[in-house]
Formats: structure tokens, C-alpha cells, sequence
């Protein structure tokens, strides 16, 4: 043991620089060795690159990046042993959009942009020996064209669904989007096919009050009618994409079209005949409770006069002047064209056989003879409605009422013709002659009497029926060819 311990003294107390020496010497040898082990290397980084400034680029320079590459590759110097620690999270690469070599001329679309690179804060900036940039320098190549903005109206593609009641329909002026013009933007090369904006949608109808409110997806449409998916044109930016539909179903209905009444008087010996209004009845829709209610659209009276008019007067109206609040006209038109039509007035004698006279008042114990046969009936009408009239058309009577026996002037009196006018009623008169039916003498001599009134009337009597139409005259005319025998009292006409 001792001996031991005595070789251990002797071993760290003696040639001490020696053995010192001969440390230092192993030393830089493994160090050498080591470092041949553990050399420098190179390696291409390819660090994402973050454009910046494009809005900038778009606002005040009016260009667009079209194409621009995604990585910026580097070169770093590192020793074998951390190479598997490098990563591009440990560089940042910053180009800015703004500072482009674009040269001058003509629109160049391709541009060099200067990239910066640079150790992330957070990177072992430790493990890298150096960073080079590629030898032809830190720039990329940006693909750019003009940067344009345009407007679109968006239209409107909504229809009701399937299982909208009969009485309803969707009109597309009760359709409301917000918002309703849309801007995109972006390079003008990819607006080569973009032709308008549209929401398509079909709506049910679920709610009582008539109204639906959704949230609609506004799309691109080229010219053919085809839509656009978005993730076709990436480049161009809507300033929105969806819209809030506001829809109101209306119900229907179909009310009449009237003129209130017909305005001023027309010309003397003309009257108005009828009111013609075309359309005469029309299609309106808006909220049930409203609908319900307008089953006719009045005209007012002073939208035309007939003031001393001879013939018709015609005049267009706009009908949504005269709809109530919150009713819409559906159709092509809103115009309706309302005639007045005016005819001149013209006398007809027509001749009324006295056989088919209502005699009233008679005296059973009496006969009655009415003379003459026929009288002559002057009548003030229309032309167009004249040639109709007819002597089932008139009814006349005489009242014997208290007549005693012998011959008397009677007047005959004609019931009112809707829309025609006696012109002679105050004249008109027949001569009946009353006989006692047990009396033979009051018979006979009855009989002498009339038939003395008989021959006289033969004598004055026209051979045949005379009937005459001609324009109305002064009161007291009258119509030429007509003669005063069958008209005894002609002198008094109106």
C-alpha cells in the first residue's frame, strides 16, 4: 500500500512541465481532429416573403399585382453539427410593393421589387456563421397591370317558390337588397369576362305579414348568364358579398276603373251617350288588407270636359295618381284612356196606332170609339239608338173618366222613354166618342156623330204610315214631308 501511495507522489511531483506539455499537446490535437469533423456547410433558405404597401400600390400608383413569387431563397453558412437547426422562421423577408423598378415607357407589367432580409428577432442567430443574399441580387420579379375599379348595379333573379298561394304574387318592385350597387376591384385583365352581379334566389312565403328578410350571396356573371366562382378570379375584391333581401309577396286583385262623373255640358242638340275607359279593369297587388278594400279606382271628374263639345273627347290618365297608399298597379302599363262619347240629337215621327192605346177610367154602362186610328209621335233621340225604337216601345193611355155620352178631345199621354224625349207630348190628342150601350136613340145618334168625325178623318188622314227622321229643330218645327193632320196640336211642340 505503501508503495502505492509512494508511486502516485512521485507520478504528479515530478516532470510536472512535462506532463503539462503533453497535455496541452492531446488537447489541440482532438481539437483538430474535431474541427475537421465539424465544418462549415452552406444551405439555400427559402424564406416566405411579405409584400407590403398594396393598398398603397393600388390607391396611388393604380397597379395590381398580378403574380409574385412566394419565397426569396437565401444562403447561410452553418457547421455540420447545428444543421439540423436551421429553419426559416429564423429570417424575415420584406418587400415593399411601392418600390418597384418599373422603367418608364409603355406599361411594363413585369417589375423588379427589392426584398429585405433579415434574422428574426427570436432566431439563434448563434448556430449561423453567415448570410448571403443570391448574386443576383436581393430582388423578385412581380408580375403587374393596371388596377381598375368598376360598378355594378346588382340585379335582381327572385322568383317565388312553388308553393305560393294563387292570390299572390312577387313583384320586382317590392324587392329590396342592401346594399344595392356593389364595386370590384382589381386587375383589369381579369374583368375580361365579368358582366354583371346577381342574386338568384327563390323565396317562400312564411310569414302572415306578407314580408321575408334573408341574407343573399351576391355572385359574378360573365355573358352568357354563367356565374363566376370566386375562386376563379382570386385577384378581384367585391366590396360585398352577401346582401340583406327584403321581399314583400302582394296579393292581388282586380278592381274596376270608373270616371266619377262626366264634366260640363255639351253643345245644344248633343248629348253624352256613354264613358268608354280602357283599360276597364286592372291588376293591383299590396298588403291583403289594403287589396281587400279597393274594388274600384276613381277617376276624378276634372281630368276632361265636354263644355260646348260636339263630338267625343278623349284623354290618357296615369292610374297611380289615383291609387290608395300601399297598392301597386302589376302589369306593362299604368296609363288608362278614358272617351266620352257625344252624339248629335235628332227627331223621329213615328206613327202609333190608337188601337193599342190603355184607356182608363171607362164607364161600364159607355162604349168608347177613339178616332183617328193612327196619331203621329215625334220623338228627340240619338240616331244610332233611333232606328231601334218601335211601337212596343212606347206605351201610351187616354183617361174617359167622367165622359159623358158624345164626342170629346182627349190627350194622350205617353210614359217617359229612358233617354229619349217627347217633343209634341203637349200636343198630342184623340177624339173619343162615347155611346150609351141601353140607350137606342144615344146610339144612334152617337153614331151619326161619329160616323161624320169617321169621314171627316178619312179625308185628312195620310194614306200611308209616315215616319221621318231629321235633325232636332226649334221648338214648334215641323220635319219636313210630316203633315199636320195625324199631329193635330203641332203648333205647340218643344
Amino acid at each position: 500500500m505503501k508503495k502505492i501511495k509512494s508511486r502516485l507522489k512521485n507520478f504528479f511531483t515530478t516532470n510536472i512541465l512535462l506532463k503539462i506539455g503533453s497535455l496541452v499537446l492531446a488537447f489541440l490535437c482532438w481539437a483538430a481532429i474535431a474541427n475537421e469533423n465539424d465544418q462549415v456547410l452552406t444551405r439555400v433558405v427559402n424564406v416566405p416573403i411579405e409584400y407590403m404597401f398594396e393598398d398603397s400600390l393600388e390607391e396611388d400608383y393604380q397597379l395590381a399585382v398580378l403574380e409574385a413569387p412566394e419565397t426569396i431563397a437565401i444562403n447561410v453558412q452553418v457547421r455540420r453539427s447545428s444543421l439540423d437547426r436551421v429553419t426559416a422562421d429564423d429570417f424575415t423577408a420584406t418587400a415593399d410593393l411601392t418600390q418597384n423598378l418599373g422603367g418608364s415607357g409603355d406599361f411594363p407589367s413585369e417589375r423588379l421589387v427589392y426584398v429585405e432580409v433579415d434574422y428574426a428577432s427570436e432566431a439563434s442567430k448563434s448556430i449561423y456563421v453567415a448570410m448571403d443574399y443570391p448574386k443576383s441580387g436581393p430582388y423578385v420579379e412581380v408580375t403587374m397591370d393596371k388596377y381598375i375599379e368598376k360598378t355594378f348595379q346588382v340585379q335582381k333573379e327572385v322568383t317565388a317558390g312553388e308553393g305560393l298561394p294563387q292570390e299572390y304574387v312577387l313583384s320586382d318592385d317590392q324587392i329590396q337588397l342592401n346594399p344595392s350597387v356593389v364595386t370590384i376591384s382589381g386587375p383589369e385583365s381579369e374583368f375580361s369576362n365579368v358582366a354583371s352581379v346577381k342574386v338568384v334566389e327563390a323565396l317562400e312565403m312564411t310569414t302572415e305579414d306578407q314580408v321575408v328578410t334573408k341574407t343573399v350571396d351576391l355572385n359574378m356573371y360573365d355573358n352568357t348568364n354563367t356565374r363566376i366562382s370566386r375562386e376563379s378570379k382570386p385577384l378581384l375584391k367585391m366590396s360585398a358579398e352577401t346582401a340583406e333581401l327584403t321581399a314583400t309577396f302582394l296579393n292581388v286583385g282586380t278592381p274596376t276603373v270608373k270616371l266619377e262623373s262626366v264634366n260640363g255640358t255639351p253643345a245644344e242638340g248633343y248629348k253624352v251617350t256613354k264613358v268608354e275607359i280602357e283599360p276597364l279593369t286592372v291588376t293591383i297587388g299590396g298588403m291583403k288588407s289594403v287589396v281587400s278594400e279597393t274594388s274600384e279606382i276613381l277617376i276624378s271628374s276634372d281630368v276632361l270636359s265636354v263644355e260646348g263639345q260636339r263630338q267625343d273627347v278623349t284623354v290618357e290618365v296615369d292610374l297611380n295618381d289615383y291609387l290608395p297608399d300601399g297598392v301597386e298597379l302589376l302589369g306593362d302599363s299604368s296609363m288608362a284612356v278614358i272617351t266620352v262619347k257625344i252624339e248629335q240629337l235628332k227627331d223621329r215621327v213615328m206613327t202609333f196606332n190608337t188601337s193599342a192605346l190603355d184607356i182608363t177610367g171607362e164607364d161600364p154602362d159607355y162604349d168608347y170609339t177613339v178616332n183617328p186610328s193612327t196619331i203621329s209621335i215625334r220623338i228627340n233621340g240619338f240616331e244610332s239608338e233611333l232606328d231601334d225604337l218601335s211601337q212596343s216601345s212606347i206605351h201610351a193611355s187616354i183617361d174617359v173618366e167622367g165622359l159623358e155620352p158624345g164626342t170629346h178631345t182627349v190627350p194622350v199621354l205617353i210614359e217617359e222613354i229612358v233617354g229619349y224625349t217627347i217633343k209634341n207630348q203637349d200636343s198630342l190628342t184623340v177624339r173619343v166618342t162615347v155611346r150609351a150601350k141601353n140607350a137606342e136613340e144615344e146610339t144612334t145618334a152617337s153614331s151619326s156623330s161619329g160616323d161624320g168625325a169617321e169621314e171627316e178623318e178619312s179625308q185628312t188622314q195620310p194614306s200611308e204610315t209616315q215616319e221621318e227622321t231629321s235633325p232636332s229643330g226649334p221648338a214648334g218645327e215641323n220635319p219636313e214631308g210630316t203633315e199636320g193632320p195625324s199631329e193635330p196640336a203641332a203648333e205647340g211642340e218643344n
